[in-house]
C-alpha cells in the first residue's frame, strides 16, 4: 500500500517542484505559462479526456455511484462553505473566491494521481466523473457570484449564464464527445491513436 501511494504521488510532486524551480531560475516566464495554460485547457487536456473515454471498453459503462458520491461530497462542502461565509462574515467581494476555494478541485493533479494509481481504466472513470461534477460546480460558482454581487438578475439570465459556462467548457465537450464516440464507434485507427497518444503525453506534465 505504501509503495503504491509513493509511486502515485511522488511523480506529481516531483513535476510540481520542477515547475517551481524552472520558474525560480527564469527558465520559464509568465507569457510561457499563460500560453501553456491556454493550450492545456483548450486542446491537450480535452484531447486526453476524449481519447481515454472514446477508446475505452464500454462494457463497464458509467460508474453512477462514483458520480453520485462526487456530487454529494461537493454539495456537502459547498453547504459548509456557505455556513462559514455567514459565521465569519466574509465580505461580498471575497465570498465567491472563498466559496470556490473550498469545493473546487485541481483536475490536473487529480488526473495525474489517478493515472499513476489506476492506469487507463482509472482515467476513463475520472474523466466521466469530471464530466458530471464540473457542470454542477459551475452552477454553484455562478449562483454564488451572482448572489453576492448584489445585482438583480432574473432567473432566466442566471440559467443562460450557467448554460453558457457549461456548453463552452472544453473538458465537458471532451467528455461528452468521448462518450458518444465510445458508444457508436469505440475504436481509433492506428494513426489517430498514435497522434492522440503523442498529444496527450504533453497534457499532464505541462499542466503540473
Amino acid at each position: 500500500m505504501n509503495s503504491m501511494v509513493i509511486s502515485s504521488l511522488f511523480p506529481v510532486f516531483a513535476l510540481l517542484l520542477l515547475g517551481h524551480l524552472l520558474k525560480r531560475f527564469k527558465l520559464t516566464n509568465d507569457d510561457f505559462l499563460k500560453t501553456s495554460d491556454r493550450l492545456i485547457y483548450y486542446i491537450f487536456f480535452p484531447v486526453l479526456v476524449f481519447w481515454k473515454i472514446g477508446g475505452a471498453d464500454t462494457g463497464s459503462g458509467i460508474s453512477w455511484d462514483l458520480c453520485l458520491v462526487g456530487i454529494i461530497a461537493i454539495a456537502a462542502i459547498y453547504l459548509v462553505s456557505a455556513l462559514a461565509l455567514k459565521m465569519f462574515t466574509v465580505s461580498a467581494f471575497k465570498a465567491g473566491t472563498f466559496s470556490q476555494s473550498c469545493y473546487r478541485f485541481n483536475t490536473y493533479i487529480g488526473m495525474a494521481i489517478v493515472y499513476n494509481a489506476l492506469g487507463d481504466e482509472g482515467v476513463k472513470h475520472f474523466s466521466i466523473l469530471i464530466g458530471f461534477v464540473i457542470p454542477f460546480i459551475n452552477v454553484l460558482a455562478v449562483s454564488t457570484l451572482i448572489w453576492y454581487s448584489g445585482e438583480r438578475i432574473v432567473f432566466s439570465e442566471r440559467i443562460r449564464v450557467t448554460l453558457r459556462e457549461i456548453v463552452t467548457n472544453p473538458l465537458i465537450i471532451g467528455c461528452l464527445t468521448g462518450l458518444l464516440y465510445a458508444r457508436f464507434i469505440n475504436r481509433f485507427p492506428a494513426f489517430l491513436d498514435n497522434a492522440f497518444s503523442l498529444s496527450s503525453a504533453v497534457a499532464l506534465p505541462l499542466a503540473l
